[in-house]
This record gives C-alpha cells, structure tokens and sequence, in this order.
C-alpha cells in the first residue's frame, strides 16, 4: 500500500489557558516537531515562530530550534494581552495554537490553580488555592484516567482564617497525561468548591534493556540477559527485519499511547455530604460504541520468540533459540509495564544469523544459449582468520561448457586469499548449451568451512 501525505512533517500545537499574574510574567509555550515516520527533526533545522496578539499588538516572528525530543519551548510575556496566536512554519509546513490569557492578581484569584507550569512526574507540583470563604481545612481529590489517583484532607495553618493557602502534590504516571483536581470544604453548611485540570509531561520512568550480537550463528540458543523494573510485566517477540516495514498500524508506539491515554478521563465525582449544594443537572444522551474483538495470532513465519513473563527482580536470563535459516537480519522487540513506573518499550539491533563462509552468485534474467556470459561470484569470509578458499561451479549434466581464452573445460576452480571480514569477487566465462532452466551450483570451501549455493539460469 503506498500512502501519499501533504507534507513530510507533523506540526502538533495543542492550544492552552494560561493565568498571568502580572504584566511581565514569562510562560513556555510548547510545541512537538516530528517527521512523518515519527522521529524527531534536526536540532540545528531553522524554525520560524510568528507570536500575533491580534488588536492588542503587532505580530512577532523569530527563528527558534527543537530540542533533542523535537519540542520547541516559545517563551511569551503576557503584556496584558487576552489571546495571542502561535504559529510555526518548517520546511512548507504550517500550523497555528490559540492562547487564551487570563490577567488575574492574588487578591482576586477565586479557585484552584497549578503554578507549576509544566509538571513532571516525582517532581514537586505547586497549588495555589484562593476562596471567598476562610476555610481551615480541605478535601483535595485527584482523578486520572477515570480512576481517583490521589486523596487527601489539607489543614491549613491558622486556623479558619485564611482565604488562601499554596501547597504541593507529586504527580504519578497515573496522572499522566491530564488529570483533575477537586476540592471541597464545608462552610456554615454550604459547599464551596473548585476544579481545574492539569497536564503532566508524558513520560515513563520504567527501563528495559538488553544487548545482542551484531552476527550470531543460525540455530543456536542465545541467553538473553534483561534489566528492567522489578515486578514489571514484560513482553518480547523476535521477528525477521523485514517485517518491521509491513504496515505499521497494530504496532505499539509510545507516541500512539500517550494519545490514547488522553482519551481515557472522567471528570465525574461522587461527594456525600449534608451540606447545602446546588447543581445543575443536564442529562447527557447515551454514546453507543461499536465494539469490535481483535485477535491477535501468536505465530507468523516471520517470528522466533513470543515471551511474556513478570520480572520479580528486574533481572532475567530468557533464552531464545533463533532460527536455522542463515544471511537473514533478526530483531527482538520489547515493552515493560510496571504498577510503579510505567510502560517503556525497545527495539534491538539487529541481529544478522551467518555461516563461517559464504558464497553467492548474481545472474541476468536470461541469456541467449551458445553466447558467452561473465558470471560473478563472491566469497565472505566470516571467519576470524585468514584464509584460503577453492571456489567451483560444477557442471555435471553438461548443461554448459567453460570458456576461458579459447580453452574449453568441464570444470573450473579458482582459489585466493580472503581476509577476515572481507569478500573476494570471482568470474565465471560459461556459454550454454542447452535452452530452458539450467542448474548453476556454486561451492565454496576452505580448511575450516564450506558452503554451497544453488541457482537456476534461464537460457533462451
């Protein structure tokens, strides 16, 4: 399947609020620049950045650079604007984010706000909490991916006599890569309440590594020694390389899963309490989802390995035999998830299964019989030593005759010094003599190997 894209490039610019304490106050604004098969660009690629505030301003471009991950970080002043528009223009593509600007001051800030502007995982994420009401205490409820992932009863310092109070939370995974804040405090019977919604940066912290051989032998079993996240649940499947440049779209990707991972959320919480609340309740219609079942086959003729396992320790030795078929190019692919850090997923170098020697022969489409036709051999010598290899083409059936400087002979051996690593080029001068399909069998051999190597010709 060929597929034809308007442009090389992915342009992702999510559009954001962002609350401005003051006129001088500096925000990022982030955005992610990747090829179309998903790697990040250049670092040293230019990137022209256009900051317009519409009527309150006139526009701005500058030229910027990603990081190492493809993201651009655009630092903007809020200057008392109320909208500004980004826009971000690589190589022929384009796109533009929205950012809506609220100018507020701490003596009027009424809610729940995450100060922390780009919250990491493990990292301390400052809240910022500010009512009418004096409160001395509150319930602050988390909700990440449809799960309450933190819960908490705050007291404040002072009493009932504060109107606000800034406090911390470390994000998890489980928030990732949006949660929900909801906090509650009772006031002379009432309810007072406030919301909001946080991002925290997609990133796993779990690992899973492994080392392969660059050239392995076929048939044998490899130990594969694995390091990754104790308790982790951990997959691997072995494959031919080849099949990694099949259709992509059942592959499991880590940018795909934090795009999924944002649709999986539910703002709906459950408080009971005597306390008095108004709400207003809209019914919303029932969604229908079509449910589909997926199988997934276990076994292809391009697989060796298909293992899954819990690493109790982080470390395992799996071993993993690879197939008998030789001068093919192997990968192992793996994913680790763990309760406590995630999923991460790896891909091995590859793996390429020889024998100690080898010996290929390239032909034509076909030849005219009775005509002369170079034929030419190659030797690799995989061998860790030099060494001296006999290579022949054998001619049993008389289906063509040798031609050399006028000589004529049933049968012809070339030998030659092959260094390790290296291939040495041979000529065969053969004329058929017969039409159709004739067998060509090239054999190579030296003190410590041999190979054979078996082709057909067609003859017109």
């Amino acid at each position: 399947m060929v597929r034809v894209v308007a442009h090389l490039h992915v342009i992702s610019m999510p559009s954001m609020s962002y609350e401005c304490h003051e006129p001088n106050e500096v925000f990022l604004y982030r955005a992610l620049i990747y090829n179309y098969n998903g790697d990040p660009i250049d670092v040293d690629d230019n990137v022209f950045v256009t900051l317009n505030p519409g009527t309150n301003g006139g526009a701005e471009t500058f030229v910027s650079h990603v990081n190492d991950g493809g993201y651009i970080d655009v630092k903007i002043k809020c200057s008392n604007y109320r909208t500004i528009m980004v826009s971000i223009n690589y190589e022929g593509s384009q796109k533009s984010g929205k950012i809506e600007l609220k100018q507020r001051n701490d003596n009027n800030k009424e809610g729940i706000h995450v100060s922390t502007q780009f919250p990491t995982i493990d990292g301390p994420m400052e809240v910022h909490l500010a009512s009418r009401e004096p409160f001395p205490s509150f319930v602050c409820v988390i909700v990440g991916r449809g799960n309450i992932v933190y819960s908490n009863i705050i007291e404040v310092p002072n009493g009932g006599w504060s109107q606000t109070h800034t406090f911390f939370i470390t994000p998890t995974y489980e928030m990732m890569p949006e949660a929900h804040i909801f906090v509650y405090f009772i006031k002379r019977g009432n309810m007072v309440s406030y919301e909001t919604t946080f991002s925290v940066k997609s990133a796993f912290k779990n690992t899973l590594t492994f080392d392969t051989p660059e050239i392995i032998k076929p048939g044998i079993v490899l130990s594969l020694s694995i390091f990754t996240e104790p308790n982790s649940y951990v997959g691997l499947l072995g494959m031919d390389k080849d099949a990694l440049m099949l259709k992509t779209e059942n592959d499991l990707n880590t940018r795909q899963i934090f795009n999924d991972l944002s649709n999986v959320h539910s703002k709906t919480l459950v408080t009971l309490t005597n306390a008095n609340h108004y709400l207003v309740h809209q019914p919303k219609p029932k969604e229908k989802f079509l449910i589909s079942k997926h199988i997934t086959p276990r076994n292809y003729f391009e697989t060796f390995a298909f293992i899954d396992y819990v690493s109790t320790t982080g470390y395992d030795e799996v071993p993993i035999k690879l197939p008998t078929t030789f001068f093919k190019s192997w990968v192992i692919t793996g994913f680790a998830l763990s309760p406590k850090t995630g999923l991460t997923l790896t891909t091995s170098m590859a793996m390429k299964t020889v024998k100690n020697i080898y010996v290929d022969i390239d032909l034509p489409n076909f030849v005219k019989k009775g005509s002369t036709v170079i034929l030419e051999a190659e030797v690799r010598n995989y061998l860790q030593k030099r060494m001296r290899c006999a290579v022949s083409l054998e001619n049993k059936k008389n289906e063509f005759e040798f031609a050399t400087e006028n000589k004529f002979a049933r049968e012809i051996v070339y030998t030659d010094d092959i260094q390790p690593e290296k291939s040495q080029k041979i000529d065969f001068h053969i004329r058929p003599r017969v039409s159709g399909m004739i067998t060509l069998k090239v054999y190579a051999s030296c003190p410590l190997a041999s190979y054979v190597n078996i082709k057909k010709l067609r003859v017109i």
